[in-house]
């Protein structure tokens, strides 16, 4: 459950960072250990930006020569780490776009594509070490600026003076506005570097840090006092601002960071009622749904997780995330058939035609493989089946012939058709096996039967089957005898 509830975070912040106007592109690529050890903790991961401000060391006063220096030192440092970051996800791009080329290719096409889509994954693991080291320099130098000397330290003065300038009675209120807003993001920053600085103390100088009985560090939870301040400050003075709807989703990150989805769900509530053209509002129908998944009221969750359009741009990094946990909670509800219907949908959306849906198949099948959710849909047809057994008064011959178990049987043969060499694939084929023998349908049964044995003589159930087919072809005999 909790492994479920961090995933769908880790995706709407990916895709809350995408909508920042303050700071730059976000490059979730190097999470530092902070952001590793969150993980672990109830609450989202934050990757809200691409400019990684996990301080290495804590802050000591400096000289005003030196502190100058390591500013300089840092803004180069932010340049060109900046441009190794949009080389990268250039790469990644084309790594892509050529990965569907080479999938799509044949023969010596294919062996040539291949090749070029090696050295472009070689250039992109050359980069990313690069990058990892101009992140580490970034770090470093941020440590040994002074706050205020740093690009975050001179646009917080710059936004403080404006608000005090014109969020006055005579003041300009647009320009307020503005100001609120961005100091609101601003001071969000700092609580979230300090409690990187806290953490990462506590990992270095573990004796000074409270310890659980197991003599592990107590890593505090994350607190956001000046960044919830800053949020409700804009909500104050601007009820029905142009921008309330970023804030009411930032406050409601905020809260899930510190553990408080409960005070982060109507932040969620709101925005879907009364922002229908929010560009993260599938975002937070995804949070909503995994609110009432995590309170087990699974169909207020289905209806949720369906309101994160496939055919809406920029779903993608969301779209498989709601698809598997929708198919997750009509599993519970025992509506097997309609989950399995769920899982094909992501096994061939996007497979099929590959060129039509390249995007959306490169970042959601990270979550879970083509031929994995054929299986799955598998195994919720076979469970959807059995339940047809028990609605039929436990006649497995009546339930045989019914429409939901005609759809299992035909889904087991497509995907053999589909992955023949699976190693799922015997496991089917028995459970198939036995679902024929059990509606004395026999002369297919005897079919799957003789496959096993000649495919996958050395499946743990050989034995079994040999027995059964037995069975069945003395039951087919006779059968045949009857009829004459």
């Amino acid at each position: 459950m909790m492994c479920r509830f961090l995933l769908s975070i880790l995706v709407a912040s990916t895709v809350f960072a995408q909508d920042r106007q303050s700071l730059s592109a976000p490059d979730s690529g190097n999470i530092s250990k902070h952001q590793e050890s969150v993980r672990s903790k109830p609450g989202p991961l934050d990757v809200a930006s691409g400019k990684e401000r996990s301080h290495s060391r804590v802050k000591k006063p400096l000289s005003s020569k030196r502190g100058k220096a390591a500013c300089e030192a840092l803004s180069v440092a932010e340049g060109r780490r900046d441009v190794y970051v949009g080389m990268v996800k250039e790469l990644g791009r084309e790594g892509r776009d050529k990965k569907w080329e080479c999938d799509t290719s044949k023969g010596e096409s294919q062996s040539k594509c291949l090749e070029q889509l090696q050295s472009l994954r070689e250039m992109f693991r050359r980069d990313s070490r690069v990058l990892n080291f101009l992140n580490g320099n970034v770090r470093k130098f941020e440590a040994l600026c002074p706050e205020d000397r740093s690009p975050e330290g001179k646009a917080r003065v710059k936004y403080e003076n404006m608000a005090a300038e014109d969020c006055r009675p005579m003041g300009e209120p647009k320009r307020c506005e503005d100001a609120l807003f961005n100091l609101a993001d601003l001071r969000y920053q700092e609580d979230r570097r300090k409690n990187i600085v806290d953490r990462e103390k506590c990992e270095r100088e573990p004796s000074k840090c409270e310890h659980d009985k197991r003599g592990q560090p107590i890593l505090s939870a994350p607190t956001f006092a000046k960044g919830l301040a800053a949020q409700r400050e804009y909500l104050e003075r601007f009820p029905t601002g142009a921008r309330r709807d970023v804030i009411l989703y930032r406050m409601a990150f905020i809260y899930d960071l510190m553990g408080r989805s409960s005070d982060a769900f109507p932040l969620l509530m709101e925005i879907s009622r009364n922002y229908p053209y929010f560009r993260l509002l599938p975002a937070a129908h995804l949070r909503i749904g995994e609110s009432y998944f995590s309170e087990k009221k699974y169909d207020s969750a289905i209806a949720y997780y369906a309101k994160v359009d496939p055919k809406m741009p920029g779903n993608e990094s969301l779209l498989d995330l709601s698809l598997l946990h929708k198919a997750e909670a009509l599993s519970i509800l025992e509506r097997h058939e309609e989950a399995a219907d769920v899982f094909l949908w992501i096994a061939g959306e996007g497979v099929n035609d590959a060129k039509t849906h390249r995007e959306q198949a490169s970042k959601e099948r990270k979550l879970i493989k083509p031929n994995e959710a054929a299986f799955l849909a598998i195994a919720q047809f076979q469970l959807a089946a059995t339940k047809e057994i028990a609605k039929q008064g436990g006649d497995a011959v009546r339930a045989y012939s019914q429409p939901t178990t005609k759809r299992y049987l035909d889904a087991v043969e497509s995907c053999l058709a589909k992955y023949p060499n699976a190693n799922e694939a015997p496991a089917m084929v028995y459970d198939r096996f036995l679902f024929r023998i059990n509606g004395h349908d026999w002369s297919s049964a005897i079919s799957d039967g003789n496959r096993l044995i000649e495919k996958w003589p050395k499946f743990d159930r050989i034995n079994e089957v040999r027995s059964r087919l037995e069975f069945a072809t003395t039951q087919d005999s006779a059968k045949t005898d009857g009829s004459h």
